[in-house]
């Protein structure tokens, strides 16, 4: 058994490891790019935010469209520590995964007490960014919820 054998299962195993390495190392790079873009996404959003409701007159308005980021900033930090895999296994399974607070903005942009009328260009853009944010939630918790 010592001839040929032990080397190449040797080499095999070396394989198997390295391509597992390899695997999850591309996996981390990939939820790190999605966050990054989140991140920067979210910056923009701020500012099409100020856009939207930078007047004295939407200052309670301004006021919770920036506690609802806050609030999606906290759901990501959330999702990205240990034990993060758990809780997003639970939220799939109860249906709730495709929920946050990203929802509840949108809806702020029309409506009643929406900024659509007077800040067409800013909530355009605030759609766009929304769009690209729930697109990159769902790539990474895509992401982490498979192993």
């Amino acid at each position: 058994i010592t001839g040929v054998v032990v080397p190449v299962i040797s080499i095999a195993l070396a394989t198997l490891v390295s391509t597992t390495v390899n695997v999850l190392r591309a996996r981390q790079v990939d939820i790190r790019a999605l966050i990054n873009k989140e991140a920067c996404d979210l910056r923009l959003l701020r500012r099409a935010v100020f856009g939207m409701f930078g007047t004295r007159q939407h200052s309670g308005r301004r006021a919770r469209a920036l506690s609802l980021l806050a609030a999606y900033v906290r759901q990501i930090n959330k999702e990205c520590q240990n034990g993060a895999v758990e809780s997003l296994q639970e939220l799939e399974l109860s249906g709730g995964i495709c929920t946050n607070q990203l929802d509840e903005l949108s809806a702020m942009l029309h409506g009643v007490d929406g900024a659509a009328v007077s800040r067409q260009g800013s909530v355009g853009t605030a759609e766009g960014i929304i769009a690209r944010l729930n697109s990159f939630r769902s790539d990474r918790v895509a992401l982490l919820l498979t192993y």
